[in-house]
Protein backbone atom coordinates (compact mmCIF):
# COMPACT_ATOMS: atom_id res chain seq x y z
CA UNK A 1 0.00 0.00 0.00
CA UNK A 2 1.43 3.38 -1.01
CA UNK A 3 2.01 5.68 1.93
CA UNK A 4 0.25 9.02 2.12
CA UNK A 5 2.27 11.52 0.13
CA UNK A 6 4.09 14.32 1.88
CA UNK A 7 3.08 17.93 1.53
CA UNK A 8 4.43 18.76 -1.93
CA UNK A 9 5.38 22.34 -1.02
CA UNK A 10 7.36 21.18 2.04
CA UNK A 11 9.22 18.58 -0.02
CA UNK A 12 10.00 21.16 -2.70
CA UNK A 13 11.35 23.57 -0.09
CA UNK A 14 13.46 20.79 1.44
CA UNK A 15 14.97 19.96 -1.97
CA UNK A 16 15.90 23.63 -2.48
CA UNK A 17 17.62 23.72 0.91
CA UNK A 18 19.40 20.43 0.26
CA UNK A 19 20.84 21.73 -3.03
CA UNK A 20 21.77 25.10 -1.50
CA UNK A 21 23.50 23.48 1.49
CA UNK A 22 25.59 21.28 -0.80
CA UNK A 23 26.56 24.28 -2.93
CA UNK A 24 27.36 26.38 0.15
CA UNK A 25 29.66 23.71 1.58
CA UNK A 26 31.44 23.38 -1.77
CA UNK A 27 31.91 27.14 -1.95
CA UNK A 28 33.12 27.30 1.65
CA UNK A 29 35.56 24.46 1.04
CA UNK A 30 36.84 26.25 -2.06
CA UNK A 31 37.23 29.49 -0.11
CA UNK A 32 39.24 27.66 2.55
CA UNK A 33 41.58 26.21 -0.06
CA UNK A 34 41.99 29.57 -1.78
CA UNK A 35 43.08 31.20 1.49
CA UNK A 36 45.26 28.29 2.57
CA UNK A 37 45.95 24.69 1.72
CA UNK A 38 43.43 23.43 4.30
CA UNK A 39 39.88 22.48 3.41
CA UNK A 40 36.62 22.77 5.32
CA UNK A 41 36.97 19.35 6.96
CA UNK A 42 40.40 20.21 8.40
CA UNK A 43 39.04 23.50 9.70
CA UNK A 44 36.09 21.80 11.37
CA UNK A 45 38.46 19.39 13.11
CA UNK A 46 40.75 22.20 14.30
CA UNK A 47 37.88 24.09 15.89
CA UNK A 48 36.52 20.93 17.46
CA UNK A 49 39.92 20.30 19.05
CA UNK A 50 39.90 23.81 20.49
CA UNK A 51 36.98 22.74 22.66
CA UNK A 52 37.97 19.12 23.24
CA UNK A 53 41.76 19.20 23.72
CA UNK A 54 42.28 15.41 23.81
CA UNK A 55 39.64 14.11 21.43
CA UNK A 56 39.90 10.65 19.91
CA UNK A 57 39.70 9.77 16.24
CA UNK A 58 36.41 8.04 17.05
CA UNK A 59 34.87 11.04 18.83
CA UNK A 60 35.81 13.36 15.97
CA UNK A 61 34.14 11.01 13.50
CA UNK A 62 31.02 10.65 15.63
CA UNK A 63 30.56 14.28 16.66
CA UNK A 64 31.30 15.82 13.26
CA UNK A 65 29.41 13.01 11.45
CA UNK A 66 32.38 12.18 9.23
CA UNK A 67 33.53 8.80 7.97
CA UNK A 68 36.50 7.32 9.80
CA UNK A 69 38.46 7.30 6.54
CA UNK A 70 37.69 11.01 6.02
CA UNK A 71 38.87 11.86 9.54
CA UNK A 72 42.05 9.80 9.07
CA UNK A 73 42.92 11.57 5.82
CA UNK A 74 42.18 15.02 7.27
CA UNK A 75 44.18 14.41 10.46
CA UNK A 76 47.09 13.07 8.38
CA UNK A 77 47.23 16.47 6.66
CA UNK A 78 47.07 18.35 9.97
CA UNK A 79 49.82 16.17 11.47
CA UNK A 80 52.05 16.75 8.43
CA UNK A 81 51.59 20.50 8.83
CA UNK A 82 52.46 20.36 12.52
CA UNK A 83 49.04 21.63 13.64
CA UNK A 84 48.02 18.54 15.65
CA UNK A 85 49.59 15.56 17.37
CA UNK A 86 48.15 12.06 17.13
CA UNK A 87 49.18 9.40 19.65
CA UNK A 88 48.00 6.14 21.21
CA UNK A 89 46.06 6.51 24.45
CA UNK A 90 48.02 5.39 27.50
CA UNK A 91 45.07 3.40 28.84
CA UNK A 92 44.08 1.73 25.56
CA UNK A 93 46.53 1.15 22.72
CA UNK A 94 43.64 0.70 20.27
CA UNK A 95 42.55 4.31 20.76
CA UNK A 96 44.26 7.24 19.05
CA UNK A 97 43.97 10.68 20.64
CA UNK A 98 44.38 13.96 18.77
CA UNK A 99 45.37 17.32 20.24
CA UNK A 100 46.38 20.74 18.98
CA UNK A 101 50.05 21.65 18.93
CA UNK A 102 51.28 25.13 19.89
CA UNK A 103 51.36 25.93 16.17
CA UNK A 104 47.77 24.71 15.86
CA UNK A 105 46.60 26.90 18.73
CA UNK A 106 48.41 29.93 17.33
CA UNK A 107 46.89 29.39 13.90
CA UNK A 108 43.34 30.38 14.79
CA UNK A 109 43.79 34.15 14.32
CA UNK A 110 44.81 33.37 10.73
CA UNK A 111 41.39 31.91 10.00
CA UNK A 112 39.26 35.02 10.42
CA UNK A 113 38.57 35.36 6.71
CA UNK A 114 37.46 31.75 6.53
CA UNK A 115 34.99 32.27 9.35
CA UNK A 116 33.52 35.20 7.50
CA UNK A 117 33.01 33.12 4.37
CA UNK A 118 29.44 32.29 5.33
CA UNK A 119 28.58 35.95 5.64
CA UNK A 120 30.21 36.66 2.27
CA UNK A 121 28.15 33.86 0.76
CA UNK A 122 24.96 35.30 2.25
CA UNK A 123 25.77 38.73 0.83
CA UNK A 124 26.60 37.32 -2.62
CA UNK A 125 23.70 34.96 -3.10
CA UNK A 126 20.82 36.49 -1.16
CA UNK A 127 18.61 39.42 -1.83
CA UNK A 128 20.20 42.20 0.28
CA UNK A 129 17.07 42.90 2.30
CA UNK A 130 16.65 39.21 3.22
CA UNK A 131 20.17 38.29 4.31
CA UNK A 132 19.64 38.82 8.04
CA UNK A 133 16.37 36.91 7.93
CA UNK A 134 18.08 33.95 6.27
CA UNK A 135 20.92 33.98 8.80
CA UNK A 136 18.29 34.02 11.56
CA UNK A 137 16.72 30.89 10.11
CA UNK A 138 20.09 29.11 9.97
CA UNK A 139 21.00 30.13 13.52
CA UNK A 140 17.58 29.39 15.01
CA UNK A 141 17.41 26.69 17.65
CA UNK A 142 21.08 27.25 18.53
CA UNK A 143 20.83 24.64 21.28
CA UNK A 144 20.00 21.97 18.72
CA UNK A 145 22.13 19.68 16.60
CA UNK A 146 24.43 22.34 15.24
CA UNK A 147 25.90 23.42 18.56
CA UNK A 148 25.68 20.33 20.76
CA UNK A 149 29.24 19.11 20.38
CA UNK A 150 30.89 22.53 20.57
CA UNK A 151 28.78 23.58 23.57
CA UNK A 152 28.73 27.03 21.97
CA UNK A 153 25.59 28.07 23.81
CA UNK A 154 27.59 28.28 27.04
CA UNK A 155 29.67 31.14 25.59
CA UNK A 156 28.88 34.57 24.29
CA UNK A 157 30.63 35.75 21.14
CA UNK A 158 33.37 37.67 22.97
CA UNK A 159 34.25 34.77 25.27
CA UNK A 160 34.24 32.46 22.28
CA UNK A 161 36.70 34.45 20.18
CA UNK A 162 38.96 35.06 23.17
CA UNK A 163 39.12 31.33 23.72
CA UNK A 164 40.44 30.96 20.18
CA UNK A 165 42.97 33.74 20.62
CA UNK A 166 41.16 36.47 18.67
CA UNK A 167 41.34 40.08 19.79
CA UNK A 168 38.24 41.64 18.25
CA UNK A 169 35.71 44.34 18.87
CA UNK A 170 32.20 43.22 19.85
CA UNK A 171 30.69 43.61 16.36
CA UNK A 172 33.56 41.66 14.80
CA UNK A 173 33.27 38.97 17.47
CA UNK A 174 29.57 38.62 16.70
CA UNK A 175 30.36 38.23 13.01
CA UNK A 176 32.97 35.53 13.54
CA UNK A 177 30.86 33.68 16.12
CA UNK A 178 27.75 33.63 13.95
CA UNK A 179 29.83 32.69 10.90
CA UNK A 180 31.40 29.65 12.56
CA UNK A 181 28.13 28.50 14.12
CA UNK A 182 26.31 28.82 10.80
CA UNK A 183 28.99 26.97 8.85
CA UNK A 184 29.22 24.21 11.43
CA UNK A 185 25.46 23.85 11.72
CA UNK A 186 24.96 23.60 7.96
CA UNK A 187 27.83 21.09 7.69
CA UNK A 188 26.55 18.96 10.56
CA UNK A 189 22.94 18.83 9.39
CA UNK A 190 24.01 18.08 5.82
CA UNK A 191 26.27 15.26 7.02
CA UNK A 192 23.44 13.81 9.10
CA UNK A 193 21.14 13.90 6.08
CA UNK A 194 23.82 12.12 4.05
CA UNK A 195 24.14 9.51 6.78
CA UNK A 196 20.39 8.82 6.72
CA UNK A 197 20.57 8.36 2.95
CA UNK A 198 23.39 5.85 3.35
CA UNK A 199 21.65 3.94 6.15
CA UNK A 200 18.59 3.55 3.91
CA UNK A 201 20.72 2.29 1.04
CA UNK A 202 20.88 5.42 -1.12
CA UNK A 203 23.69 7.56 -2.37
CA UNK A 204 22.91 11.17 -1.51
CA UNK A 205 21.93 12.18 -5.04
CA UNK A 206 19.59 9.19 -5.31
CA UNK A 207 17.50 10.31 -2.38
CA UNK A 208 17.59 13.91 -3.54
CA UNK A 209 16.39 12.95 -7.02
CA UNK A 210 13.48 10.92 -5.65
CA UNK A 211 12.44 13.78 -3.39
CA UNK A 212 12.62 16.19 -6.31
CA UNK A 213 10.42 13.95 -8.46
CA UNK A 214 7.92 13.76 -5.62
CA UNK A 215 7.84 17.55 -5.38
CA UNK A 216 7.24 17.78 -9.15
CA UNK A 217 4.26 15.45 -9.21
CA UNK A 218 6.37 12.28 -9.58
CA UNK A 219 7.85 13.09 -13.01
CA UNK A 220 10.17 15.60 -14.69
CA UNK A 221 12.41 15.94 -17.78
CA UNK A 222 15.97 14.74 -17.24
CA UNK A 223 17.47 18.06 -18.31
CA UNK A 224 15.34 19.91 -15.75
CA UNK A 225 16.42 17.48 -13.02
CA UNK A 226 20.08 18.04 -13.83
CA UNK A 227 19.73 21.83 -13.80
CA UNK A 228 17.65 22.06 -10.63
CA UNK A 229 19.75 19.58 -8.64
CA UNK A 230 23.11 20.81 -10.01
CA UNK A 231 24.06 17.35 -11.29
CA UNK A 232 26.73 16.83 -13.89
CA UNK A 233 25.77 14.57 -16.80
CA UNK A 234 27.84 11.70 -15.41
CA UNK A 235 26.39 12.08 -11.92
CA UNK A 236 22.84 12.03 -13.25
CA UNK A 237 23.55 8.94 -15.38
CA UNK A 238 24.98 6.95 -12.47
CA UNK A 239 22.17 8.09 -10.18
CA UNK A 240 19.43 7.10 -12.63
CA UNK A 241 21.07 3.75 -13.39
CA UNK A 242 21.03 2.83 -9.69
CA UNK A 243 17.43 3.94 -9.19
CA UNK A 244 16.24 2.17 -12.35
CA UNK A 245 18.02 -1.01 -11.32
CA UNK A 246 16.10 -0.94 -8.01
CA UNK A 247 12.81 -0.29 -9.80
CA UNK A 248 12.38 3.12 -8.17
CA UNK A 249 12.22 5.23 -11.33
CA UNK A 250 11.50 4.70 -15.02
CA UNK A 251 12.99 6.60 -17.95
CA UNK A 252 10.89 7.29 -21.04
CA UNK A 253 12.15 8.81 -24.29
CA UNK A 254 9.89 11.53 -25.66
CA UNK A 255 8.01 10.28 -28.73
CA UNK A 256 8.22 13.67 -30.47
CA UNK A 257 11.86 14.43 -29.63
CA UNK A 258 14.11 11.48 -28.89
CA UNK A 259 16.74 13.82 -27.44
CA UNK A 260 14.39 14.42 -24.49
CA UNK A 261 14.08 11.90 -21.64
CA UNK A 262 11.41 11.97 -18.95
CA UNK A 263 11.97 10.40 -15.52
CA UNK A 264 9.05 9.10 -13.49
CA UNK A 265 8.90 7.87 -9.89
CA UNK A 266 7.40 4.36 -9.74
CA UNK A 267 4.96 3.17 -7.07
CA UNK A 268 7.89 1.42 -5.37
CA UNK A 269 9.91 4.63 -5.65
CA UNK A 270 7.08 6.62 -4.08
CA UNK A 271 7.12 4.35 -1.03
CA UNK A 272 10.92 4.61 -0.78
CA UNK A 273 10.84 8.41 -1.16
CA UNK A 274 8.25 8.76 1.59
CA UNK A 275 10.19 6.46 3.93
CA UNK A 276 13.33 8.51 3.35
CA UNK A 277 11.50 11.79 3.95
CA UNK A 278 10.03 10.36 7.16
CA UNK A 279 13.62 10.47 8.46
CA UNK A 280 14.94 13.59 6.73
CA UNK A 281 12.12 16.09 7.35
CA UNK A 282 12.03 15.73 11.18
CA UNK A 283 15.82 16.08 11.35
CA UNK A 284 15.83 19.16 9.15
CA UNK A 285 12.85 20.77 10.89
CA UNK A 286 14.40 20.24 14.32
CA UNK A 287 17.59 21.94 13.14
CA UNK A 288 16.01 24.81 11.17
CA UNK A 289 12.47 25.10 12.60
CA UNK A 290 11.12 27.70 10.17
CA UNK A 291 13.15 26.86 7.07
CA UNK A 292 10.47 24.80 5.31
CA UNK A 293 7.73 27.40 5.76
CA UNK A 294 8.63 29.25 2.56
CA UNK A 295 10.56 28.52 -0.65
CA UNK A 296 14.27 29.20 -0.39
CA UNK A 297 14.15 31.40 -3.49
CA UNK A 298 12.37 33.91 -1.27
CA UNK A 299 15.81 34.52 0.25
CA UNK A 300 18.35 33.13 -2.21
CA UNK A 301 18.74 33.62 -5.93
CA UNK A 302 18.10 30.02 -6.99
CA UNK A 303 18.58 28.15 -9.16
CA UNK A 304 20.38 30.02 -11.93
CA UNK A 305 22.49 32.32 -9.73
CA UNK A 306 23.89 29.72 -7.38
CA UNK A 307 26.83 27.94 -8.92
CA UNK A 308 29.85 26.23 -7.50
Amino acid sequence: MVQEEKNIAVVGNLVQWYVAMAQFLRLTNRACHEMSDLGLTQNRILFYLAFFPEATMGSISEELVLRRSTVTAAVDVLVDKGLVNRYRAADDARVFRVELTDAGRKSFPLYLDRLKSFNSWVQKYTYPERGEELLGIVLSDAEGLGASHFNLTSLDSEAFVQRLGFDLEKHEADLVFSGLLAVEKVALVYCRMQKINKEMGFAANNGLLMAYLLSEGRKAPLRQIRLELRLESGEATVCLHRLEKKGLVKKRIDAKDRRVAHIRLTAKGLVAANELLDQIIPLFSASFPTALDAPLYKYIMLPSELKG
